[in-house]
Parts: structure tokens; sequence; C-alpha cells
């Protein structure tokens, strides 16, 4: 078979020269549109699930999240081990995979079986969230929100930056580190809650009675359905100070701003985030798994210049760190190095053998590489490190 077509190749050259350029063609197409990026794509099998149960001890965690996922979970085929660690006011289970199983099948699965979960407390308000680990997950650069303006207004730039990063295709997910969620904070005056006779657990309720929304059943009529949503939400967070805690006949109503302070402000600090001395806020920017680190820099770097012409004078933003220049220089070491080899064994395959078998054993060279080139998309091979 071989023998047969390097004879046909032999009896044929054009067609064989003809199958060169096409090769080099295609090859040179597929390599100036390859995707580059630090690493290859390795999946570690490895999935983290996070709940969040606020004001909840590790006891309480464990009983009524922890282990009912466990539970819902452990039937699931293609699960290896998994661990969860149960702390205050949240659960993670870390959950390693079996690499002879549909790993996509399996994520999928693990989703299915939390879905089915109906019976967590009412303090959990977000679904658990399900974090696969990868070597995607490397962020593609840090931006730091800094200046003297206060925390709330950096806290809003951030968050509008946030919002326009997201808008680009290449973008993934942004983490942020030193932000802090918004909370109000309900001081409750001791002497007036003994004067009023009024318990903390009162006021306590009296807010999960005002705030709520949930399905109130159908009203069915001839040819004619309709859903009923009980809904009693704060439209402000400051109008919690509005609710009632009792009332009597002679129209007499005893209030929450009554017997305590309200007051807007934010979590407690968990971390805090510095840039030049300055406190901040940052955003770790990560790239999508299909998008190409460098590209996705450049568009970053786009977005955040046009956005710092927004700011006002006590606002600053700076890339702190830039993953993609460090994938670059590496890249172009790489390829210096390359066209430096080629150069080198192509003169010494000149010495040493005749001129015309040298030539051709040199074309072997490129000719091998763009072959691999013409292959590489289809087997989703990247420019990295490794390839």
């Amino acid at each position: 078979m071989i023998k047969n077509t390097i004879k046909y190749f032999i009896d044929k050259p054009k067609v064989a020269n003809l199958l060169l350029v096409f090769i080099l063609l295609i090859g040179f197409i597929n390599m100036a549109r390859i995707q580059n990026s630090g690493y290859p794509t390795i999946n570690f099998g490895i999935v983290n699930i996070f709940t969040a149960y606020p004001g909840a001890s590790p006891e309480d965690v464990e009983l009524k999240v922890s282990s009912k996922i466990e539970e819902e979970i452990k039937t699931i085929d293609g699960i290896k081990s998994f661990f969860s660690a149960s702390v205050e006011n949240s659960s993670q289970i870390v959950i390693n995979l079996d690499e002879s199983r549909d790993y996509d099948k399996t994520v999928v699965d693990i989703q299915k079986a939390i879905d089915r979960i109906e019976d967590f407390p009412a303090e959990v308000t977000q679904k658990p969230t399900i974090i696969e680990v990868d070597s995607d997950k490397t962020p593609v650069t840090e931006i730091a929100i800094t200046g003297d303006a206060s925390y709330s207004v950096k806290r809003q730039y951030a968050l509008l930056l946030e919002k326009r990063l997201q808008d680009n295709a290449k973008v993934g997910s942004i983490d942020k580190l030193g932000y802090l969620e918004p909370e109000v904070k309900i001081r409750a005056d001791q002497e007036k809650l003994s004067q009023h006779y009024v318990a903390l657990s009162q006021i306590i309720q009296a807010i999960k009675n005002h705030n709520i929304r949930m399905a109130g059943g159908d009203l069915n009529s001839p040819g004619n359905q309709k859903k009923i949503v009980i809904h009693s939400e704060f439209e402000h967070p400051l109008d919690v100070g509005d609710v009632v805690i009792r009332s009597g006949f002679d129209g007499n109503r005893l209030q929450i701003k009554d017997v305590a302070s309200i007051s807007e402000g934010f979590e407690p600090k968990q971390t805090e985030t510095h840039f030049n001395s300055k406190k901040s806020i940052n955003l770790l920017v990560q790239k999508k798994p299909a998008a190409d680190i460098v590209e996705t820099a450049a568009d970053i770097k786009v977005i955040v210049e046009e956005f710092r012409l927004t700011l006002p004078d006590n606002v600053e933003v700076t890339q702190v760190v830039d993953f993609s220049q460090e994938v670059q220089s590496l890249l172009k070491l790489v390829k210096d190095n390359v066209v430096l080899g080629f150069i080198l064994v192509s003169l010494s395959v000149i010495i040493f053998l005749n001129f015309k078998v040298a030539i051709w054993t040199v074309l072997g060279i490129p000719i091998s590489i763009f072959t691999g080139f013409c292959f590489f998309s289809s087997f989703g091979v990247t420019i990295n490190f490794i390839s």
C-alpha cells in the first residue's frame, strides 16, 4: 500500500506538488486562526457545590443542607467519591468524578439531583452553585478600582465595569475581591423594647411576614384560569421601618422604627484588598473556554480605556496584572526557537547531504508542521506552552 502510494506520486509529480501547496495553504490558514491559550484545556474531574446559608451554625448547615445534597448525589453513576465541609454560613461539597464515565452527563445528573431538593431552609435564598474545576479557570487579567471616593461610589463603578465586561462575548465569569453585599442594619433600642413589651423575635417575625412572595393557588372559572401570587416585598430597604409589629382596635400601631434605628450599610468585611496602598475593589476576569486569551485581553484593555473616560476625578481604574502578556512572551520565545532550530537543522542537512536531497529533506519539516495545523482545530488543540 505504501509502495503503491509512493510510486503514484513519483509518476505524477504535478499531483504531489499540488498536494504540498494545498497542505501548506490550509496549514497556514489554520495556524493564523488557531486559538492561543496559556495551557491546554484540562478537565480535572472535580466538581464543587457551594451553598450559602446565612446565620446558620455548622451543625445546622450539615443537617439541613449538606446531608440533603449528599443523599441526592450518592446514587449518581459517574461519581467516584465526595466529601463535604459544613462551616458557619455555608456548605461546600467536593465531588471526584469517574474518568471512565461521560463527564458532561454526570455534571447534568448532579444539577438535576440538586434541583430535586425542595425543602432547603427559607434562609437559603439562592440555589447551590456548581463549579467545575478545569484549567480554563485561570484569570486573563485583574482590574483594581481605587481612588479617594467613598466605598459606595467605588462599588457602583465596579458593578458598571463588570456589566460592560460581561457584555463582551469572549469574557466568562468575573470574581470580585473586596466587594461587599448591601445590608440593612436594624439596631433595636433595649429601653424602648422594654417600654413597649416587645421581644426581638417579634421584630424578626414581623419582617418575615411582610417580605414575602409566594404562590397562592389557582382561580378557576368557566373558560378562564388565573394564578394567584401573594406579593408583599419591600420596594426600598429602609421601608422595613414601616413594618407594623402590632396594632390595636383604637388605631394605634407600633412600627419597627418606633423601637429601633434603621440604616443602610454593607456586610462585615471578610477580606480587604489594597492597590498602591489604597483600598480597592478588584475584578478577576476569566475568558470563556472557546475564547483566545490574547484577543480577550485586547478587548478587555479597550473596554477599560473607554470606561476610564467616564470616571470622576476621585475614582481610578487600573489593570493590575495582564496574564496574557506572559502567554504572549512565552509563545514568542517558542516561535523564535522554532525558527532558529529550523535554520540550524537546514544548514546541517545542506552541508552533509547532496544539495537536491537536502532541499527536499528541509522542506519536509514545514510540510510536517503545517500538516499538523490542518488537523489541530478538528481535535481542539490550541497553541500553548505544551503544544
